[in-house]
């Protein structure tokens, strides 16, 4: 009942107030004839029902406030008057909307890509229970390596306390036969590797363990799915066609579902056991699922255990050998990039802070010269209580404001930052206005209506009607709300020097570090790499492949010389 009389309230206004005039005039009209059968003259009991009523416009006021939805309309009112205040303020207006704009906006941008990059979940079923396996060698100063394959296997087959173990090793192809020949990522995982990550394709099927029964000699791949939206247009009759690759031809089996880490590349290709992997070369990105009630410490007790095995048998290569382990979460992003993305987060807070800071500034200042206007409303009964709400209504309109056009700053900013494709943000091609972003932009939208005008608000004054009244337009404020002003003032210009400290720090230290002398000299050299047929090396004419391309590329004029290393330099290894 209560909501169908609030939905009459609103919506049918003219109606209810034509029924209460309507009541009144029959209770009116009743107490005069009452009045009339009294013995009193038709005029005396028009004017004896009006007294004992009380006033129509009274009764009216009274029902009104009682009636369901009252506040509802005391807001809608108190909202009609605050737009009619700022239209009367452009320049206050437009300047305070484009400060929180900006502020907002960057703080928006930034969390969206705080978010993608450190707090959106992995895509991975029961993520929690998937770990990072790492070789140590503490006695030699190595706290984390990849794991050597021949270990690998050992882990595979001797653990307790995982489910599944799987491999990944980053791998590169010559893709022929579908124009000119092209290397792309082709990293080969062992069988049961994206079950261990927890997804399975979209289309098609995982590799089996009977593809990986010829060790690396498999002739199936599946296909990163942005490689097969790029390339295919995600034509769902990929699975079953043949590639070539290295002069082999392989048969696509599934495509992979979209995602980071791990699902990035374009293509992969299984690989199995053989008896001769090493033990010596650290190269193979080991993750294993723990079995349900595991914890993170018996896993590693058990992997340690291993190790202690793996020591005696064979001493030679796996002498002082631990292991060591990750949780997921720390997959994404390293301990320096959630660092940056803090300190960026902070810095954008900063300026929205200052933002607030001088819009609150400005607000006072207004406050003091609308001290008439306030003093009639308090004339007329409104109580302080409504002074406030009034006044922070005004302040509401321009973060919310701000807040829709710093929302579309904020999707203009990443739809221009992502095609940059900054290394070291990690996840960033995933940074959107998503219900989370939203929500914080909604979030800072009211902290921000707050900050900016909850001084002004309680600055509104509830006494001194009478001297506000007579000064007319000469006012000039009290000297609390000059020494607020003043108080505000400071606090901007010190957060805008600690923003400009840190700015300059940074430029600083990055111009520091592109001046940095590598050792070698960068200028007017081009590094390329060549990937050459597998048939090269079996058949031995790689060197004379690089003899003849060096050759051509002497002879080109701009060159001046021309080499060849099989890792770039300062890339490790």
């Amino acid at each position: 009942m209560r909501l169908k009389a609030l939905w009459r309230n609103l919506t049918r206004k003219r109606k209810v107030e034509a029924d209460l005039d309507a009541e009144i005039h029959s209770y009116r009209t009743m107490l005069a004839d009452e009045k009339t059968s009294g013995g009193l003259t038709p005029d005396e009991a028009r004017r004896a029902s009006l007294l004992e009523l009380g006033g129509e416009e009274q009764v009216k006021e009274t029902v009104r406030d009682v009636r369901s939805g009252a506040w509802l309309e005391g807001l809608g009112a108190e909202l009609r008057q605050s737009l009619r205040g700022l239209r009367h303020a452009p320049a206050l207006t437009i300047l305070s909307i484009s400060m929180l704009a900006l502020g907002i906006g960057g703080s928006t941008a930034v969390f969206s890509i705080f978010y993608s990059a450190l707090l959106r979940p992995l895509p991975f079923r029961d993520v929690e229970r998937v770990v990072q396996i790492s070789e140590t060698r503490l006695s030699r100063g190595i706290d984390q390596a990849t794991p050597a394959e021949a270990n690998f296997w050992d882990v595979r087959a001797l653990n307790h306390s995982f489910s599944e173990v799987a491999a990944y090793h980053y791998g590169e192809a010559n893709l022929t036969g579908m124009g000119p020949a092209e290397k792309v990522d082709a990293a080969e995982v062992s069988a049961g590797f994206f079950r261990t990550l927890g997804v399975s394709p979209v289309l098609g099927r995982d590799f089996s363990y009977d593809d990986a029964r010829n060790g690396w000699n498999a002739d199936v791949a599946l296909m990163g799915n942005k490689f097969w939206r790029s390339r295919f247009g995600g034509d769902a009759s990929v699975v079953g066609r043949t590639l070539r690759l290295n002069e082999r031809a392989y048969t696509i089996v599934g495509v992979l579902p979209p995602g980071e880490p791990w699902l990035g590349d374009q293509l992969y290709l299984p690989f199995g056991y053989h008896a001769d992997a090493s033990r010596g070369s650290w190269e193979f990105n080991v993750i294993g699922r723990l079995r349900p009630g595991v914890s993170m410490a018996g896993a590693h007790a058990d992997l340690q255990r291993i190790a202690g095995l793996l020591a005696q048998t064979y001493p030679a290569e796996c002498q002082g050998m631990g292991f060591s382990l990750k949780p997921s979460s720390t997959w994404v992003a390293t301990d320096n990039t959630r660092l940056a993305l803090r300190v960026l987060l902070a810095a954008v807070g900063l300026l929205l802070l200052i933002a607030c800071v001088n819009v609150a500034n400005l607000l006072l200042a207004r406050g003091i010269t609308r001290q008439r206007e306030i003093a009639v409303r308090t004339a007329l009964g409104a109580s302080r209580g409504r002074l406030v709400r009034y006044i922070m209504m005004e302040s509401a309109l321009l973060s919310l404001s701000g807040a829709v056009i710093g929302v579309g700053l904020a999707y203009v900013a990443l739809r221009a930052v992502q095609p940059l494709d900054m290394l070291g943000i990690p996840r960033l091609s995933g940074a959107g206005l998503n219900p989370w972003v939203l929500g914080f932009a909604a979030l800072i939208a009211l902290l921000t209506g707050l900050l900016s005008g909850l001084a002004p608000a309680l600055q509104a004054p509830a006494t001194g009607i009478a001297s506000a009244l007579r000064d007319g337009d000469r006012q000039t404020g009290s000297r609390g709300q000059h020494r607020l002003r003043g108080t505000l003032a400071t606090g901007e210009v010190a957060l805008s020097v600690l923003v400009l400290v840190g700015a300059g720090l940074l430029i600083r230290s990055f111009t520091r570090l592109t001046r940095l002398s590598l050792g070698f000299q960068t200028e007017s050299r081009l590094l390329f790499s060549v990937s050459m047929p597998d048939s090269y090396a079996q058949k031995g004419v790689g060197k004379q492949f690089l003899d003849r391309l060096f050759q051509r590329l002497s002879a080109l004029p701009s060159v001046v010389a021309a080499g060849a290393v099989n890792t770039r330099p300062m890339e490790g290894g």
